[in-house]
């Protein structure tokens, strides 16, 4: 399992968010080598999740969690036909 954690909690202006949200399809991109399957309403799953301060688990397409728990947000990479 690869794992990338992203920061701690952040106050999240919209220019914030928006960089954020950048920061975030970087990462995807980076971990999958490209957003194939990555669709603008896995974007929006893990923004709402930003706005929880703890225990919000966003399952993504090709083996990708996104977790926030206590302040920091982290993005998991598990082999394929293993769950998250």
């Amino acid at each position: 399992m690869e794992e990338r954690v992203l920061g701690s909690r952040l106050l999240l202006t919209p220019p914030v968010l928006h960089e954020l949200l950048e920061l975030l399809r970087q990462v995807l991109r980076r971990l999958l080598g490209s957003l194939e399957d990555i669709e603008w309403k896995h974007i929006e799953k893990m923004r709402d999740a930003l706005a929880l301060s703890k225990g919000k688990r966003v399952v993504l397409p090709r083996g990708l969690t996104f977790h926030v728990e206590k302040g920091r947000y982290r993005v998991t990479l598990h082999a394929p036909g293993r769950a998250p």
